[in-house]
């Protein structure tokens, strides 16, 4: 099954996971600097998909979708934009209660101690019920690292 494009945004889409009963898809769609996370939901009994836009965080230029809880509720990803030698990136966590929120301020505003100095640069995983994440992350020296965090 092919899943549908952004409406503008037709220059490819990528799939980069799917929920534990095959009904809900993430990716994004777009052109670099302008793709979008997307889900594509299941939604007819013809086995076609409808898509919704994630949309994309505050003060950035795109994002891309690249995991999904098992049970379709919680999806994650990075954020990013350039600005001409410099690419900054940020990992998101959306649901539909709340809808795209930056990880690390979420974690901030939780109290979650630790987090100075520290840029959590991508979401990619996301456990089954949705509350703990895990993805890459750079420090203040540069030095890249692997993180993983349950949600508040």
């Amino acid at each position: 099954m092919f899943l549908p494009f952004l409406n503008g945004l037709t220059a490819c889409s990528r799939a980069s996971d799917v929920d534990g009963a095959g009904q809900t898809v993430v990716g994004f769609s777009g052109i670099y600097g302008e793709s979008h996370a997307v889900l594509w939901g299941l939604r007819h009994p013809s086995g076609s998909y409808e898509l919704a836009d994630l949309g994309v965080l505050a003060g950035f230029e795109a994002s891309g979708a690249l995991g999904i809880s098992q049970n379709g509720r919680v999806v994650v990803g990075s954020c990013y934009r350039v600005d001409g030698d410099n690419f900054e990136s940020t990992a998101f966590l959306w649901d539909r209660r709340q809808g795209m929120r930056d990880v690390r301020k979420a974690l901030l505003d939780a109290g979650v101690p630790g987090l100075e100095g520290w840029t959590l640069l991508e979401a990619s995983a996301v456990s089954e019920n949705g509350e703990w994440v895990c993805g890459t992350a750079r420090n203040a020296d540069w030095d890249i690292f692997g993180w993983v965090a349950r949600m508040p």
